[in-house]
Parts: structure tokens; C-alpha cells; sequence
């Protein structure tokens, strides 16, 4: 009997403490506020590291209000770009290319037709190939209008020195460039609506 008693004590001392349970409740919960904690601090250093040393590549359309060679002998170049640029201050890499983007648009819209009239046939086939074969020959049209234009309007590119960026609805840039970029900006001038800019900061 005195065996038996003693198995009794000695599993109910194993079964007691609940501290365990508690400290653990409590740890998860300060684990949890910790990883938190530092999750947002990295956050915010990447948010900075990427503010400093990413690079930004914008493509946008564009104007150029002002071409004029000021008392230094350095030409510069006034130029609104129709978007949102990031905050800070950047020279840039510049690119103007021909902006293919409303003849693709075409394109794709001329594609969209074609493709419904093959899923909606009417009664008369003749009628449908006739509706096809008009919209593949818009196509070409297209295309060819498209090559032919591009092959007018070479790429411009030259590096820029940010004078001065002001943000409204869109960013107003002035670029202190070298005068080799002056002719071909001259020559393309009745052109430059078909053209595109691709900023890349350096």
C-alpha cells in the first residue's frame, strides 16, 4: 500500500505547474510585437536604400517648350514630360524615340474585329471574308505607316544635367545639354510629336 501511495505523489507533482503555459502565451505575443517591430524598420530601409540607389526609367510623352543657348556658351532645353516623375533631384540619361504605341493600339483594335466577326458568322460567309479581308488590308496599312514613320523619326539620345524639375500634374524639366544634340533636335523639330521620351537616371 505504501508503494502504491507513493506513485501517486509523484505523478501528481509531474502534473502541477501551468507556468509553462503562460510563459509561452506571453513570449508568442512579444515575438509576434518584436517581428513586427523590426519588419517595418526594414521597410524603411529599403524604402530608403531604393530612394537613393535605384535607378528610375521612365517612358513618357513629351514637349519641348524652350531650346536657348544662355551667357555660358551651354544650350538648354525646357522640357515637360507628361507624367509623374519621383521626387529628387537626378541628371539623366535621354532617349527620344519614335512612339509606336497609337499604331500598335490600332493594330490590336483591327485584331479584336477580325476576331469577333470569326465568332459571330452571319448567314453569308461571302459577306464575313469580305468584313476579314478589309480589316487584314487596315492592318497592313497600318503596319507599313508605322515602319515608314519610324524609319523617319531616328533615335535621339544625349545625356542631361538637371538645371531645374518642378511637379505639377506633370514634371517640367530644365536640361543643360552639349550642342551636338542641338542639330538633330533642329532637324527632327516638325517631327517630335511622334516621338516618345525614355529617361533613365544616372
Amino acid at each position: 500500500m505504501a508503494k502504491k501511495d507513493t506513485t501517486k505523489k509523484e505523478v501528481s507533482n509531474v502534473k502541477a505547474p501551468k507556468i509553462k503555459k503562460e510563459v509561452k502565451v506571453d513570449t508568442k505575443a512579444h515575438n509576434e510585437k518584436v517581428t513586427k517591430e523590426l519588419g517595418e524598420i526594414v521597410d524603411n530601409a529599403r524604402k530608403e536604400l531604393l530612394d537613393l540607389d535605384e535607378k528610375i526609367l521612365i517612358t513618357a510623352k513629351f514637349s519641348l517648350s524652350e531650346i536657348t543657348m544662355k551667357a555660358d556658351g551651354r544650350w538648354k532645353i525646357k522640357m515637360l514630360v507628361h507624367k509623374q516623375l519621383p521626387k529628387g533631384d537626378h541628371d539623366y540619361s535621354v532617349k527620344l524615340e519614335f512612339d509606336d504605341e497609337p499604331f500598335l493600339k490600332t493594330i490590336k483594335q483591327l485584331e479584336k474585329d477580325i476576331a469577333e466577326v470569326e465568332a459571330n458568322p452571319t448567314l453569308l460567309q461571302s459577306i464575313d471574308n469580305d468584313k476579314i479581308n478589309r480589316l487584314n488590308r487596315r492592318i497592313d496599312e497600318t503596319q507599313r505607316e508605322m515602319l515608314k514613320n519610324k524609319k523617319e523619326c531616328p533615335d535621339i539620345e544625349f545625356v542631361a544635367q538637371t538645371e531645374q524639375i518642378k511637379w505639377t500634374a506633370d514634371t517640367s524639366l530644365v536640361f543643360k545639354v552639349l550642342d551636338t544634340v542641338i542639330e538633330p533636335l533642329n532637324k527632327q523639330r516638325f517631327r517630335l510629336s511622334e516621338y516618345r521620351v525614355v529617361l533613365e537616371t544616372i
